[in-house]
C-alpha cells in the first residue's frame, strides 16, 4: 500500500495538479475545478487503499494520510506565488498589466467622450489582478510576508486539514479499550503514524486492514445495509450479534477456539483498537480474519501469503 501511495503522490497527483497556480481559486472550500478534480482522487484512493465505493472520502484521506486535494492545491499555489515574488517574476507581470490597464483606461476615456456615457467602469485597481489576489491570499495564508517564507507548505497544509476534519467530525459510538495502551483509533484525526501500520502488510493486508479500520468490508452488517442482494440479515451465524470485525474478533462463539491467538507477547488479551491501530498486532489479526475463511474475496491472497490450500 505505501508504494501504491507513493506512485499515486509521485506520478498522479502532479499531473492532476498540471498549472494549477493558473486555474485553482484558494478557498476554505473545495471551489472551481478542484471539486471536480477531487473525485479522480478518490477514485485512487480507493485503488491504493483496497477500500470499498461506500467507504466516505473522510476515512480514505485519512487511512492514506493524504490531504483533500483543494487543499494540498493551496500549499501548491502559495509555493508558487512566493517563488514569483522571490525571483522577480511578479513584478515584470505587475508591470505588464498596468501598461494593460492605463490603455484600457485611456481608450475608455476617449469612448466616454466621444459618447458622453460610460458603458462600464474601466478604472480598477492594480492590486485587482489575480496576481496581486494571490499574493495578498498567500500572505494571509502564511500569516507573514512571502520574502520571509521558507516554503514550507506542508505543515500549513496539515493544519487547514486538521481544521476541516474537526469541523465535519461525526459522532461515533465509543469504543472500550480498558488495556489503555497506544493505537491508532479507527476514527483517528489525520496523522503520519497511520502509516507506521502498513508497514510490513502486503497489499493485500492492508487492503483487509483498511476495510477493518472504516467498517466497509464484506460481512454481513456492511452488505446488509448496501442491498446486495442474498444477504437478507445483519446478524453473525452465531446469532449473538450483528457480523462485524469487532464482533469476530471479540464476540462471536463460532470463533471462541481461535481468540486465544489474539494476543501480544506475554498472552495478555488485545482490545479491538489495539488490534487495528497497534503496528505489533495489525499483521496478526489480518492473517487471523483472513483464516475465519468469512472473506472469499482474498482466499487467493490467503493461499498467496500463507500457503494455505
Amino acid at each position: 500500500m505505501l508504494k501504491a501511495r507513493q506512485v499515486y503522490q509521485a506520478v498522479i497527483r502532479p499531473a492532476i495538479a498540471y498549472r494549477a497556480a493558473v486555474w485553482h481559486q484558494p478557498a476554505t472550500k473545495p471551489k472551481g475545478l478542484a471539486i471536480k478534480l477531487q473525485k479522480e482522487q478518490t477514485s485512487s484512493l480507493r485503488t491504493v487503499l483496497g477500500a470499498f465505493k461506500a467507504t466516505p472520502v473522510r476515512q480514505l484521506e485519512t487511512e492514506a494520510y493524504v490531504p483533500p486535494l483543494d487543499i494540498w492545491l493551496n500549499g501548491r499555489v502559495a509555493s508558487y506565488q512566493a517563488r514569483l515574488e522571490s525571483t522577480g517574476i511578479a513584478r515584470v507581470t505587475q508591470a505588464a498589466c498596468a501598461v494593460i490597464q492605463n490603455r484600457i483606461q485611456n481608450q475608455a476615456q476617449i469612448r466616454r467622450r466621444r459618447r458622453r456615457r460610460s458603458r462600464r467602469q474601466t478604472d480598477r485597481l492594480q492590486d485587482a489582478t489575480p496576481g496581486c489576489k494571490r499574493k495578498k491570499w498567500a500572505e494571509q495564508w502564511i500569516d507573514g510576508p512571502l520574502q520571509a517564507w521558507d516554503y514550507r507548505e506542508r505543515p500549513l497544509v496539515e493544519r487547514d486539514w486538521l481544521m476541516r476534519w474537526k469541523t465535519t467530525e461525526q459522532p461515533v459510538r465509543p469504543e472500550i479499550d480498558p488495556g489503555g495502551r497506544i493505537a491508532v483509533r479507527t476514527n483517528t484525526a489525520p496523522t503520519k503514524r497511520i502509516l507506521s501500520l502498513h508497514k510490513e502488510l502486503q497489499k493485500a493486508e492492508s487492503a483487509l486492514l483498511v476495510q477493518c479500520r472504516t467498517g466497509r468490508i464484506g460481512l454481513a452488517r456492511f452488505l446488509y445495509g448496501q442491498r446486495v442482494p442474498g444477504v437478507l440479515t445483519a446478524q453473525c451465524h452465531c446469532g449473538a450479534g450483528t457480523e462485524t470485525p469487532r464482533h469476530i474478533a471479540l464476540f462471536c462463539t463460532k470463533e471462541a477456539n481461535r481468540r486465544n491467538e489474539l494476543t501480544d507477547s506475554k498472552g495478555r488479551t488485545l482490545t479491538y483498537p489495539q488490534l487495528v491501530g497497534s503496528t505489533t498486532a495489525v499483521r496478526g489479526f489480518v492473517q487471523w480474519m483472513m483464516f475465519t475463511n468469512r472473506l472469499g474475496q482474498f482466499s487467493l491472497a490467503k493461499r498467496l501469503l500463507f500457503h494455505s490450500e
